[in-house]
């Protein structure tokens, strides 16, 4: 997905639609709209933390600790339900 400025959307298949901001909401709107850019994107972080964690449990049951695979594991389900809930709360505002 290319990179277009804020006061655009991507619609995909190379469609750009303009998005209607008043001057206010420019800077104001979602925390400092024109620098949302710089911020991270929450899902992407979750989803590293994600495989971050399968790849430890991963490792935690070669190496036999079944105990650490079991809570390693626990963790990555919380993981996996926050990013559920995440993506569904971005389908829904979209």
């Amino acid at each position: 997905m290319p990179f277009y400025p804020a006061y655009f959307r991507w619609l995909g298949g190379g469609q750009v639609s303009p998005v209607k901001y008043s001057a206010n909401q420019m800077y104001f709107a979602e925390g400092d709209l024109m620098f949302g850019v710089f911020k991270k994107d929450p899902l992407k972080k979750l989803q590293q933390e994600y495989r971050n964690l399968r790849i430890k449990a991963r490792d935690l049951q070669r190496n036999g600790d079944i105990r650490g695979f079991a809570a390693i594991s626990a963790e990555v389900e919380k993981v996996s339900q926050r990013i559920d809930i995440l993506e569904r709360s971005r389908d829904s505002n979209d």
